[in-house]
């Protein structure tokens, strides 16, 4: 069984702050692909008259209306509105009440030659309080997250949020903040400046008591030679494939000297109500009772390096701290994607453009082999690269299109890459016509939207040309890294569901 002490906090300061945050970034356009949704407010239901009314706030677009609603009949019962681009529904069972809201409306924000339209539809549900003659909704705002049928057919997935942010008890407990410490080592290791080198080395596990959060902090070099050093935490919030808008953050420090280890986390709870999400900031700063023991080292080195190295006697400890501060956020914010830049398919809508690279010509007495790299220009390409494709065409058969061989990898369906092609390729004017096929799914991992789109675009640089060792005729752009970009024209596009 594992031994465990309870470090104490040296001191105890608690300030509560409550600070609204500003509504969701990145607007219209960006969120009506992300978030498209809708609150629910001021709900009123009478049950004497079955009547219904409440607000219908288009998250994306930041519009709002009314509804009016007469639920007299089983069923869902529609609704009128002061802005006819809505149309909604109500049902009413008891206590639950159920609403449908579809919504057609219009961004602006990028400056387009004509508005961008947006269809979204969706539904949820909510509890009513019944305990006066007018009901109303135990949590409110209600969100409606809706799926997009226009322009494109898809339902985007949110964000997980930080990690146990709605787990039963979250906020309830982090008015007593508490974590636990493992695997502490702090290794001091004083060399001669020649075959050795002095470093200091610490590291710890640690782990939130409340949310199980799991964070490495670690320094591979301690720099200060007297007071605290700033280290590195991090956890698994790194590897999520759909980045949360607010994550869990630690800062720490440890001083050598005195071993005093001190550090403040933000995390987030929503268990109570996720219409009322809260950011919880709380700080502890305790000396860890660290063992050491120096020798002497000799091994790889003829001149004696001194390591000290220490760890607790316990393999487990406990460190309690205080709240230093608390801030509202907006509703529902927690599970909202972070507003990033543009990735494949708002690219592939609003700009869609191939960034072509690496051309060069392989001639025989027949045909020609036309070689290029390819990948779609976007604001989020991330670590992906371009892509080889190469097509051999006749000498007297460039006007035809010819089919693609997508280099390795091409199987792989990523996305900025083309998943099927045919070129064209003249080789009096250095035309190239490209007619491919490519897939996004940054909105829904497990639904992909599927444009096929034309770009025509010429090689604006000299050809170098030699004979290679097999006799081909073989050219080249003079500059390797030459790079251009060509406009892709007469888009299309589809969704369905990915292959397995």
């Amino acid at each position: 069984m594992l031994s465990r002490i309870i470090l104490l906090q040296l001191a105890s300061t608690a300030v509560f702050i409550s600070a609204q945050t500003p509504q969701t970034p990145g607007g219209c356009t960006t969120n009506s692909f992300t978030i498209p949704s809708w609150f629910i407010q001021e709900l009123e239901y009478t049950p004497e008259t079955r009547h219904v009314s409440f607000q219908i706030l288009n998250r994306p677009a930041n519009i709002s209306t009314t509804a009016s609603c007469q639920a007299s009949d089983k069923g869902w019962n529609n609704c009128e509105t002061k802005d006819d681009d809505f149309f909604a529904q109500v049902l009413i069972e008891g206590t639950i009440a159920q609403i449908s809201v579809n919504h057609t409306w219009e961004c602006t924000d990028r400056n387009l030659s004509t508005p961008l339209k947006f269809v979204a539809a969706g539904k949820n549900t909510l509890n009513l309080d019944n305990s006066n003659q007018i009901y109303t909704p135990e949590i409110s705002p209600l969100l409606i997250r809706g799926s997009l049928y226009e322009p494109v057919q898809v339902t985007p997935v949110y964000a997980p949020g930080p990690i146990a942010h709605n787990k039963l008890g979250c906020l309830d407990s982090s008015a007593r903040p508490s974590w636990t410490l493992s695997h502490i080592w702090y290794s001091d290791t004083i060399g001669d400046g020649l075959e050795s080198v002095s470093s200091r080395v610490f590291n710890l596990f640690l782990v939130n008591d409340i949310t199980g959060y799991e964070a490495s902090c670690m320094h591979g070099s301690l720099s200060n030679d007297i007071g605290p050093t700033t280290l590195v935490c991090y956890g698994a919030e790194f590897q999520e494939p759909y980045p949360n808008r607010y994550t869990i953050s630690t800062t720490a420090s440890f001083d050598p000297e005195t071993f005093l280890f001190s550090f403040s986390q933000t995390w987030y709870c929503d268990d109570q109500n996720p219409a009322k999400p809260v950011q919880i900031t709380a700080s502890a700063s305790s000396t860890i009772p660290l063992q050491c023991n120096t020798k002497e080292s000799t091994d790889y080195n003829e001149q004696p390096t001194v390591v000290k190295a220490c760890q607790p006697e316990a393999e487990v400890l406990g460190m309690e701290g205080s709240i230093t501060q608390t801030a509202a956020l907006p509703p529902y914010a927690i599970e909202d994607p972070v507003p990033r830049a543009d990735g494949c398919t708002i690219s592939s809508i609003l700009n869609p453009v191939w960034t072509f690279s690496h051309f060069s010509l392989a001639s025989n007495a027949e045909t020609t082999t036309v070689t290029f790299e390819v990948i779609l220009a976007t604001a989020r390409r991330g670590f992906q690269y371009p892509i080889p494709v190469s097509v051999t065409i006749p000498h007297a058969g460039d006007a035809v299109y010819y089919p693609c061989e997508i280099g390795p990898d091409g199987e792989n369906e990523a996305p900025l890459w083309p998943y099927e092609c045919s070129v064209k390729y003249a080789a009096d004017t250095k035309e190239i016509v490209l007619s491919a096929a490519w897939a996004c799914h940054d909105l829904d991992d497990k639904n992909s939207i599927n444009f096929k789109g034309i770009s025509t675009t010429q090689v604006n640089s000299p050809l170098s040309c030699e004979k290679d060792a097999e006799g081909l005729d073989v050219c080249y752009t003079e500059d390797t890294a030459f790079t251009w970009r060509a406009d892709i024209k007469n888009v299309t596009w589809s969704s369905a569901p990915k292959q397995a």
